[in-house]
């Protein structure tokens, strides 16, 4: 993501004044997963882990206190566009991918909202667990599996389960867009690496 979307908080200073730490996560990496390419869905996969690995560093236990991303239909994407559209089971399968990379690192996930918002004018469209009308949706009955499979034997979260990922430099990637982009590109060929190996 751009430096200029960094809010500028280091997990390694905050870690010293809490008790765990929190991310929040939607896939808008290479302008955003629309479900319409592997590439793209991986990019933000490994977006998604970098951010859970640097938090990790910091030695607390780590929530996805917000996440999430639609299916059944279509939502806004600006001012008068639509995504395209989206199965409900296509966002049970990338929603379930979501946490099945961010489990080495992460020890919880909070679904962006309950019920899908048919006024919405965002991904709250239909980024439920359930229907607007109350029916459970694919989504809220992979999660609730999902919920149960963790309860019964919760994984290890150690960082030892992810393979050798770049540093970050932070002060550089602060101030150019260009080693943003070269950190970027360095943990996706990382995370492919891991991803694909046999």
């Amino acid at each position: 993501m751009p430096p200029q979307t960094y809010t500028g908080l280091r997990p390694a200073r905050l870690a010293k004044i809490l008790d765990f730490m929190e991310i929040h996560f939607y896939p808008m990496a290479e302008c955003g997963y629309w479900y319409n390419s592997g590439a793209i869905k991986l990019a933000n996969l490994a977006y998604l882990e970098s951010v859970l690995y640097e938090t990790a560093l910091a030695g607390l236990p780590t929530v996805i206190g917000e996440f999430g991303w639609y299916g059944g239909g279509r939502v806004p994407m600006g001012s008068k566009q639509l995504s395209p559209p989206a199965t409900q089971q296509q966002q049970a399968h990338f929603l379930a991918q979501v946490i099945c990379t961010s489990t080495p690192l992460a020890c919880g996930w909070l679904n962006w909202v309950m019920y899908d918002d048919p006024v919405a004018s965002d991904v709250t469209r239909c980024s439920g667990l359930f229907t607007a009308e109350g029916k459970l949706k694919d989504w809220g009955k992979r999660f609730g599996q999902i919920s149960l499979d963790y309860r019964r034997n919760l994984p290890p979260v150690p960082l030892g389960r992810i393979g050798p990922r770049p540093e970050l430099p932070w002060d550089a990637c602060l101030t150019s867009s260009a080693a943003e982009e070269k950190f970027r590109l360095e943990y996706l060929e990382a995370f492919k690496r891991e991803h694909f190996r046999t």
